[in-house]
C-alpha cells in the first residue's frame, strides 16, 4: 500500500488550517500545516509535498514569496500550487500567476 499524498497547508489562521487539514485528511491526504512563509519552507525540506496551498497575506512571509522560493528549488519546482485569499481584487490573481502558482 502506497503513503497518501502529502498537501501542506500554509495559512496564518488557526481556523482556516484546522478546517482545510480536517476536511483533507478526511479525503485521505496526509496533511502538514505552517502558519507562516518560514515555517512552510521547513515543512518542505523535510518533506515535500505533492500539492502546496498557500493563503497570499500571511506574516514575515507572504503567499506570492513563498511560491516564489518553491519555485527556485528544483524539488519543488514543478510542485502544484493553489492559493487561497479573500481578496476579491483581480490583481491580486495576477500576482499569484506571475509569482509561478
Amino acid at each position: 500500500m502506497s503513503d497518501p499524498p502529502l498537501v501542506l497547508v500554509a495559512d496564518d489562521d488557526r481556523d482556516i488550517l484546522e478546517l482545510l487539514g480536517t476536511r483533507l485528511a478526511r479525503a485521505g491526504y496526509e496533511v502538514v500545516t505552517a502558519a507562516d512563509g518560514f515555517e512552510a519552507l521547513d515543512a518542505v525540506r523535510l518533506r515535500p509535498p505533492d500539492l502546496a496551498i498557500v493563503d497570499v497575506t500571511m506574516p514575515r512571509m507572504d503567499g506570492h514569496q513563498l511560491v516564489r522560493e518553491l519555485r527556485a528549488r528544483p524539488a519543488t519546482a514543478a510542485l502544484p500550487i493553489l492559493v487561497l485569499t479573500a481578496a476579491v481584487d483581480e490583481r491580486v490573481a495576477a500576482e499569484s500567476a506571475d509569482a509561478g502558482a
